[in-house]
Order: C-alpha cells, then sequence, then structure tokens
C-alpha cells in the first residue's frame, strides 16, 4: 500500500459559467465568493483529511482547479499553502499547478510563483473571436495572446493551453490554425478536447453547436498531424507533452489516491490492500461555508471505475497492476474479459499486459460499453 498521493484544490468561482461546461463552478455576477471564509474551510478541510488518513504522507502533486482558481487573492493563498507545509513535506521539485484565467496578470503571476506554483494550465480554447464568443468565453482574442507573453515574461517554463474543438463554427483551417498559434509557443503541455454537449448544460439543448461526424473526423486527422510534426506525445486521450506530462493527471489515471478539498471535491484513498474509500464533500459553495460534510461514495463500480481511468493513459496495464489495485471479483472480471477478447482492432494482448490500438485509443467509450455488456452476462450466469 502506497503513502504517496495527490492533493486536488477546487475554488468554484468563476467570471461566467460557460454555456458548455459541467464543472461545479459558479459566475461570481451571481454567486458572490466570501474567499476569506472560504480558505478558512478549506484549511478545516485539509486538517480533517489529513486525521482520516494519516497513512497518506508522501505529496506527489498539487493541483487548483476550478472554477478560476487565479481569482484567489495571492494571501489567502499563501495561509493555505502554509497549512499545507505545516501537515506534509513540500519538496523542491513539487509539481503544483493552477489552473488560470487568460485574463491574468502577469504581478499576479510573480505573486503566486513566489508561493511555490510552477506550473500553469490556461483556459484559451481558441484564438478566434468568433468561437470565443459562442463559447461564452470571458476573454477576447488579444488576451489568448497576451497570456502567453504575459507566462514567458515572469519566467514561467511549464504552462498548459486547453484548446477545443468540434464546432459547427470551426472549419478544419480553424482549428488547425489554433493548434498552429499555441504549438509555436514554448508550451510543455497541450489538452487539445472535442467538444461534447454534456447534459444540464446549456449547448446540451443547441445539438446544431456541434459539428458533423465527417468534419470532426477531418479536424482529428489534421491536427494530429500537426501535433506529432511539432514534437508532442500524445500520451492521455486528449493531452500531449513535449518534455514534461502532467505528474498530478498522471496519477489520477494510474489510480493513485488522492485527497480533494473544496466544495464538491472528492477523494479517493486506499484503506488497506485492494480496498479503498471513496468520499466526496458539499457540493454547492454556500452549503460547504455553512458545514462542510464529508459523504461516502457507496457506489462506485471499482472495475468500471479503474478502467475508466486507466485506459486514459496510453501505457501498457498488466495483469499483476489490476490485480494488486482491484477487489478479486473485479480484477477477475476485467482480465477474463481482455483474454476472451485476444487481440483485435481495439487492444493489443499479450500473456501479461493489454494496450490500446490507435483506433482504441479513440473508442474507449465503446471498450467499457462492451466490458459492461460483457460484465451483466457473466453476473447473471452465476
Amino acid at each position: 500500500m502506497s503513502s504517496s498521493f495527490s492533493l486536488y484544490i477546487h475554488i468554484p468561482w468563476c467570471w461566467s459559467k460557460c454555456p458548455y461546461c459541467d464543472f461545479n463552478a459558479y459566475a461570481i455576477s451571481t454567486h458572490q465568493p466570501d474567499f476569506e471564509h472560504y480558505t478558512l474551510q478549506l484549511i478545516a478541510d485539509l486538517k480533517r483529511s489529513q486525521r482520516h488518513a494519516p497513512f497518506l504522507t508522501e505529496l506527489t502533486s498539487i493541483y487548483l482547479g476550478g472554477g478560476t482558481p487565479s481569482l484567489m487573492p495571492p494571501y489567502l493563498l499563501e495561509k493555505l499553502f502554509n497549512t499545507i507545509r505545516e501537515l506534509y513535506y513540500w519538496h523542491t521539485q513539487l509539481e503544483v499547478t493552477m489552473e488560470i484565467s487568460p485574463k491574468t496578470q502577469a504581478s499576479y503571476l510573480s505573486d503566486v510563483m513566489r508561493l511555490g506554483v510552477n506550473r500553469f494550465s490556461v483556459g484559451l480554447q481558441s484564438f478566434h473571436p468568433d468561437v470565443l464568443k459562442i463559447l461564452g468565453r470571458e476573454h477576447h482574442a488579444g488576451e489568448s495572446h497576451a497570456i502567453i507573453d504575459s507566462l514567458i515574461q515572469v519566467g514561467s517554463d511549464n504552462f498548459n493551453i486547453d484548446l477545443i474543438y468540434g464546432l459547427a463554427a470551426q472549419s478544419p483551417e480553424m482549428v488547425v490554425e489554433d493548434l498552429r498559434l499555441g504549438l509555436s509557443a514554448p508550451i510543455e503541455h497541450l489538452s487539445w478536447y472535442e467538444l461534447m454537449l454534456e447534459p444540464n448544460t446549456q449547448f446540451a439543448k443547441k445539438p446544431e453547436l456541434k459539428t458533423d461526424q465527417d468534419t470532426l473526423e477531418q479536424m482529428e486527422e489534421e491536427g494530429m498531424i500537426l501535433i506529432e510534426e511539432s514534437g508532442f506525445k500524445h500520451y492521455e486521450v486528449s493531452a500531449y507533452y513535449k518534455n514534461r506530462p502532467s505528474q498530478h493527471n498522471s496519477h489520477y489515471w494510474k489510480y493513485g489516491d488522492y485527497i480533494g478539498i473544496g466544495a464538491g471535491a472528492h477523494s479517493k484513498i486506499t484503506l488497506k490492500p485492494k480496498q479503498t474509500l471513496r468520499l466526496y464533500k458539499t457540493r454547492y459553495p454556500k452549503d460547504y461555508l455553512k458545514s462542510p460534510k464529508v459523504l461516502v461514495d457507496s457506489i462506485a463500480d471499482e472495475a468500471i471505475d479503474y478502467l475508466m481511468n486507466r485506459l486514459r493513459l496510453f501505457t501498457p496495464i498488466t495483469f499483476h497492476e489490476i490485480e494488486s489495485c482491484l477487489p478479486n471479483q473485479a480484477a477477475d472480471h476485467i482480465i477474463k474479459w481482455v483474454n476472451q477478447l485476444e487481440s483485435d482492432q481495439l487492444l493489443i494482448v499479450n500473456k501479461e499486459s493489454f494496450l490500446l490500438t490507435k483506433r482504441g485509443q479513440l473508442l474507449i467509450n465503446d471498450l467499457l460499453y462492451q466490458f459492461q455488456q460483457w460484465r451483466q452476462r457473466i453476473i447473471k450466469q452465476v
């Protein structure tokens, strides 16, 4: 059983709520943030989590997500970071990522870098004004360029940009141009992902905003050629890196333990070999500020959850790894399912491991559905 874990800190407020976003995030215009009180609750949340899992001692990464964490005043982040340092060893090479808005000023970047943030993730989405308008982004195209200049100016050598594709308003040429502009910057990491019409979002009611399948495939094909020519490695469903993959995200996909603090944050804690505890916090910020509750997620399916995470990372999955992570029945089901598939268009199966093919990397959801159907038949037979 490992003592290592990642820490996720959720800041739920944004400049505005994007119409395609299904994250636990709230516009500051309608949900006024109380950052002082929220910081105190984060500190209390962290201390409770440390008492619940004192065996998790080796901090592998910190990630501030949201929402828009760069709305948080630096002096409050300093209080929170000081508490983390009191409870855990913060080594000098620890990856500390902050999601930031393109509206973030260089002075703010310098302030949080002095506190220990050494990696940034910027939600650009596009360099095209028309696309940004449709996406409901709070920034304009000029700020997409300006934030990259600011990151270079303050000396950041490790930052990610997010770009999105799949809108009907985008042509393949526009998507490639977004990528070309982004890849021309000294970025270490690229998150390039397809627009999804998630339930309970404004875009879910507007399917016409999504491009057709043929155009989508053309965008993906042309985009992948440019990304590979730029020297980036495709290591996760929507993620590419040049020299440094995201340590935090990789820890998730490898099924490592993590503690989440903040409104709606989730935790996964290994209590003993093959037995995990899953917790989540009060979702709504006002409720979290009043009386944050820690709730147990008792319906998680270990086999499905493992595959949903682990298949995202494009490295071989050994049967030994599965057996060491999962309860016996869940591990047995996955291994039997893989072995009966043998090698096909989606998987390459060996005696001790399996790996997604290029086509399988694009059809992970299909694989998960196949596993669920196969598993239901096996359970019924028993």
